[in-house]
């Protein structure tokens, strides 16, 4: 009886040796290297099997304090407000203060300065889309958005930028813009910055509508000034993102003449509005917007934020407060984005080139 009971004290032993074997948590996984764009988070262990929670959890005490957006144009334009929609939302992921810091000047270099002036800790990063590079392509910044920014990735693209006109114009339709500017050259105005990103799209207009020819108005940058000028008679024509001017559009004190993004938006079609591609003229730009890092900026600091903006895309609440916008929400990658700045870059340096 005795060696009985001591078997079965040893076999009970055995398993719960085995059980306590079986719950130990799993070993860290290596991070990934430096040199990767934007490689897939690195997670130093999973979460426990079985939980609830499918946050990964990260090999960083990371963030720690308020991180700072910086929009590197005025506030009260589209990308202030993709900006701050963005910080909102990060802020409910990362469990810190978000604060959106708009230091608009030249075409978008002065906030970018201000990042690259602070410390690669994670704590100061850029957002804005990509026509920033027209003056890395012309040569006048003093730094490399591809070599001394990281980009993180990108929440959402902006299809709805466009051409608008004045209610009373000569013309209502691309084609008899067309018409007009041919029979008219050099009559119709429109504000761009000869030597900017806005330069350049007036000049790709021109050559996609025939070889017509606008007349430049040098003019402020940003989109609450340029509607002010427009309305005021100082130009014939205006471009900017669809969300800006739709109530002028609605009330027929505006009328938009197609968007320029490479598809059309369900929002503008169900208004007759549709894109240039579509209408037969071969001009297209979207604006992709993203996150971007001072170059040396911790690996898994920028992994771990890469994450969160994934998690931040698949909130309905940002969805639906992004849309007020009609911008098109998805996460993009870091690779995405270099491949994004990469094509405009090629693009700008060619234009470029070619004047």
């Amino acid at each position: 009886m005795m060696k009985k009971r001591y078997s079965l004290l040893v076999v009970l032993a055995m398993l719960l040796s085995l059980t306590a074997c079986g719950s130990k948590a799993p070993s860290k996984s290596g991070t990934p290297s430096a040199s990767s764009a934007n490689p897939s988070p690195a997670v130093s262990s999973p979460a426990p099997s079985g939980s609830n929670d499918a946050t990964p959890t990260f090999d960083t005490k990371w963030p720690q304090k308020t991180i700072q957006l910086v929009c590197p144009y005025a506030a009260g334009g589209d990308t202030d407000y993709y900006t701050r929609a963005t910080a909102k939302y990060l802020e409910k992921i990362l469990g810190v203060t978000v604060v959106v810091v708009d230091t608009s000047g030249a075409s978008g270099t002065t906030g970018a300065l201000s990042v690259l002036d602070q410390d690669a800790d994670g704590y100061s990063f850029l957002f804005g889309h990509q026509s920033v590079l027209f003056n890395q392509a012309a040569g006048s910044v003093p730094f490399d958005y591809l070599t001394d920014f990281v980009a993180v990735g990108s929440p959402m693209v902006d299809y709805t930028y466009g051409l608008y006109c004045h209610p009373d114009a000569p013309y209502s339709t691309l084609a008899e813009l067309a018409d007009y500017c041919k029979a008219h050259p050099g009559e119709v105005s429109t504000i761009a910055a000869t030597g900017g990103s806005s330069g350049m799209n007036a000049a790709l207009m021109e050559q996609a509508l025939g070889g017509i020819e606008f007349k430049l108005v040098e003019g402020p940058s940003s989109s609450a000034e340029k509607l002010a000028g427009f309305l005021g008679g100082q130009y014939d024509l205006l471009t900017g993102n669809f969300a800006q001017y739709k109530d002028y559009v609605a009330d027929g004190s505006i009328v938009c003449l197609g968007n320029y993004g490479s598809q059309d938006v369900p929002v503008l079609t169900e208004q007759g509005i549709y894109s240039w591609k579509t209408q037969g003229y071969d001009h297209s730009e979207d604006y992709m917007f993203m996150i971007r890092a001072k170059a040396g900026t911790d690996q898994v600091i920028l992994d771990k934020l890469a994450w969160a903006l994934e998690e931040v895309c698949k909130d309905p609440e940002f969805q639906t407060e992004v849309a007020v916008y009609n911008a098109t929400v998805g996460f993009q990658n870091g690779d995405a984005c270099v491949a994004y700045q990469q094509n405009y870059l090629d693009k700008a340096a060619a234009f470029l080139a070619a004047q």
